[in-house]
């Protein structure tokens, strides 16, 4: 029995140091997510408090002092950008940086997460999620994301299998393509066979530039000649460092492009390319981006990516405003009362043109005239200016752009509460 324990508590003593060792190499600093609008700081303080339990329950990271954390961007207040946040992580120590985000827009929370290589400066995956009118629903959300989060940065935080990472889309290439691998490889080999190390490496090198610069071919096969070159000679090589910048030249730049809502239609230099959140590589250069969705106003945004660089574009689209019906019935009512009262205003010119007249004949015909005249101008007038106050109260009552809600309806069946009967409700905005 007690030599049992020692070997139970022998093993569980090697699973804890060799975890621990494993957390130590990964130090991760979680920053305090941020408000954006909309949530109450009671609130928000109960997302923090999630999301950093579900980083540490993850248990492969050492996690940095939260008030350290805290003093580091309390010096850094308008941090914001991936390179400053990245310079606070380092001044922490850390390797990696976990922030996020919420805001409330309408009726929906929008919770937004970010994982940062401090190392390279630059956000290497984030998450967005939209949960509608529940901030529970949000912190049930939250540790699903956080998992989302890590899992997608998983070759990136260990390579060595947290998760296999999403392979890239492989290059097809064409016969003309694979007939210039085929000769670039036999030249390769041609060059290694010299003697000297130095003439090998430089007829090696030819023979990789002349693949790399030939622009008739796909990218993806000019990054290959130079890596098959940079693989082939790493050591005393005069080229390796010529070599490895026209690889990250050659390296495509990446568009990260989410909209609020999801699932607007993305175009790029107007051409139309998915439906978003998508993720696209393109050249350097500079790139309009519009996002169009049946409802919602457009939303555009120009941005200048270079060489290998990855860009998150962000698109918020308005709701359409429809006329409020209080703005269209305040015309009605208005300009009827307007042309009733214009009506009064004839009424009136008639009834005195009678009364002149009964003075002048003392006909009962004209008197008649004048005091039907005299009815018609009152109501005109009343009526007029009864229309015209309720046309300008409805203007002033429209409620604005901002306020206005989907006039969409909502219809829920209720059981009662003696359980005999039901109840139908229908609400929503007319």
């Amino acid at each position: 029995m007690f030599r049992s324990v020692l070997i139970v508590s022998g093993i569980m003593v090697l699973v804890f140091s060799s975890s621990a060792s494993f957390a130590d190499d990964i130090p991760v600093a979680v920053v305090e997510m941020v408000n954006l609008g909309g949530v109450d700081p009671q609130s928000m303080d109960k997302a923090n408090e999630v999301f950093l339990n579900s980083i540490e329950k993850i248990g492969t990271f050492r996690m940095i002092d939260r008030s350290r954390v805290k003093n580091a961007m309390s010096s850094k207040k308008k941090c914001t950008d991936d390179p400053c946040l990245a310079s606070a992580g380092k001044s922490l120590g850390a390797r990696w940086l976990a922030i996020g985000s919420v805001m409330k827009f309408g009726r929906t929370y929008v919770l937004k997460l970010r994982l940062i290589d401090v190392k390279m400066g630059r956000s290497v995956t984030s998450t967005t999620n939209q949960i509608k009118n529940d901030w529970t629903a949000v912190l049930t959300m939250l540790p699903r994301a956080v998992s989302s989060l890590f899992s997608s940065a998983a070759p990136q935080i260990n390579p060595s299998g947290m998760a296999v990472h999403r392979k890239k889309p492989v290059h097809h290439r064409t016969r003309k393509e694979q007939k210039k691998v085929d000769e670039f490889e036999r030249m390769l080999a041609k060059a290694e066979k010299t003697k000297e190390l130095k003439e090998r490496m430089k007829n090696a090198w030819q023979v990789a530039l002349r693949l790399a610069t030939d622009e008739e071919i796909h990218v993806d096969v000019r990054r290959h000649a130079l890596s098959r070159f940079m693989h082939k000679f790493r050591k005393n090589n005069p080229y390796y460092r010529t070599a490895y910048e026209m690889w990250k030249d050659l390296q495509p730049a990446t568009l990260e492009i989410n909209t609020l809502p999801q699932g607007a239609m993305i175009a790029i230099n107007g051409t139309v390319v998915g439906s978003a959140p998508l993720r696209r590589e393109v050249q350097e250069g500079k790139y309009r981006i519009v996002a169009s969705r049946m409802g919602f106003l457009n939303s555009a945004q120009t941005i200048s990516v270079s060489k290998g660089q990855s860009a998150v574009v962000s698109l918020l689209l308005p709701r359409k405003v429809h006329g409020h019906p209080f703005n269209t019935w305040g015309h009605v009512t208005f300009w009827s009362g307007l042309g009733l009262a214009a009506f009064g205003g004839a009424s009136m010119g008639l009834a005195v043109k009678y009364a002149n007249d009964f003075e002048t004949s003392g006909s009962t015909g004209d008197k008649n005239n004048s005091y039907t005249w005299s009815t018609m101008m009152w109501l005109g007038f009343g009526a007029g200016a009864v229309l015209m106050t309720s046309g300008v109260i409805l203007w002033l009552l429209e409620p604005p752009a901002s306020e206005r809600v989907d006039k969409s309806t909502l219809t829920s069946l209720v059981p009662t509460p003696d359980g005999q009967g039901a109840v139908l409700s229908i609400s929503g905005t007319w």
